[in-house]
């Protein structure tokens, strides 16, 4: 009926083709481990610089977080400045109104202040 899985195999015949086999099977192995081992260093290294940006990447944040804290104290003292000068500006327009309104109150006629 069917062969057996053993005599559909091609074997050797001589003992050098074996040692030959062999020897073949060997050479993959070796080429197989050193592609493993170059990927082992590989990943190793990947690995490595993941750490570093990791602790680079916490760094920025906690470096954001401090130039956001920065940011909103700057934002707080420039408002108040801009109330302060927005103050500043008001007394300076009250006191030309005072200015020029005493300056009128000065040019007009002695009996014409009385009179309304």
């Amino acid at each position: 009926m069917f062969d057996s899985p053993r005599s559909l195999r091609t074997e050797p015949t001589d003992t050098n083709e074996i040692l030959v086999a062999i020897q073949q099977l060997g050479n993959r192995f070796d080429s197989v481990d050193t592609k493993i081992s170059n990927i082992d260093s590989s990943v190793q290294e990947v690995n490595a610089q993941n750490v570093l940006l990791q602790d680079q990447i916490k760094d920025m944040v906690s470096a954001n977080t401090e130039l956001k804290q920065e940011n909103d104290e700057l934002q707080k003292r420039l408002k108040t400045l801009e109330d302060k000068m927005d103050d500043a500006e008001a007394r300076s327009r009250l006191n030309n109104i005072l200015v020029h309104g005493h300056r009128q109150i000065m040019n007009k006629k002695p009996g014409m202040i009385a009179k309304k």
